[in-house]
C-alpha cells in the first residue's frame, strides 16, 4: 500500500508498506527530501492508523506536520510522489552543476 499525506503547511509524508516493513519519506513544502527510514511491523502491529500516527510523531521533530491531514493512497499518491522524486533529482543535477562551475573558476 502506498500513502501519501499532506500537513496543513503542505509537508509531505510518503509510506510504502510491504509485508513486514514500512518505508517513509518526509518531504518539505518545496518538495525536498528531508529524512526517511524504515519501521518494522511489529512496531505498529500491523495497525495502518498506528503506522501513521508513528511516522508522524517523527515528522514533527523535522517539519512542522499539523492537521488537517490530506491522504492520497496507492496510484493517486504515486503520481504525486514521482513528481516529487524527479524535482528532487533536477535539484541535485542544479547543485552539482553549481559545484562544477564553483570548482572551474
Amino acid at each position: 500500500m502506498e500513502l501519501l499525506l499532506i500537513s496543513k503547511e503542505s509537508n509531505k509524508i510518503h509510506i510504502s508498506t510491504d509485508g513486514l516493513y514500512s518505508d517513509y519519506t518526509i518531504y518539505n513544502s518545496e518538495g525536498r527530501l528531508i529524512d526517511g527510514g524504515i519501521l518494522i511491523g511489529k512496531a505498529t502491529g500491523g495497525n495502518v492508523n498506528k503506522l501513521i500516527s508513528s511516522v508522524i510523531s517523527m515528522a514533527k521533530g523535522v517539519v512542522d506536520f499539523s492537521s488537517p491531514y490530506k491522504t492520497l493512497k496507492d496510484e493517486e499518491a504515486m503520481e504525486l510522489i514521482d513528481k516529487l522524486e524527479e524535482q528532487e533529482y533536477q535539484n541535485m543535477i542544479n547543485k552539482a552543476k553549481d559545484i562544477e562551475e564553483e570548482l572551474e573558476k
